[in-house]
């Protein structure tokens, strides 16, 4: 995605990154059990560089999981 003089944060990315999730809201998928249901937030996982746009697309986002690659990371060796 262009845009330019944005270095932590991208109005821009949040913009296509909203428009992506609204379009994925709208889909349904079938489970491995074979039923079908419509996708969730709790399905999404959005990974952003820095935390300044993690705060942005939070924001933005509301119930969707937004994080840096750090944070899902330090999750995963929890787990």
């Amino acid at each position: 995605m262009e845009h330019e003089g944005n270095v932590y944060e991208s109005v821009e990315e949040e913009e296509r990154i909203a428009a992506l999730i609204h379009d994925l809201m709208t889909l349904r998928l079938r489970t491995t059990d074979g039923a079908i249901r419509s996708l969730m937030a709790a399905d999404i996982l959005v990974v952003a560089p820095y935390n300044l746009q993690v705060r942005r697309l939070e924001r933005r986002l509301g119930r969707i999981r937004v994080g840096t690659v750090d944070k899902f990371q330090d999750r995963r060796r929890r787990l």
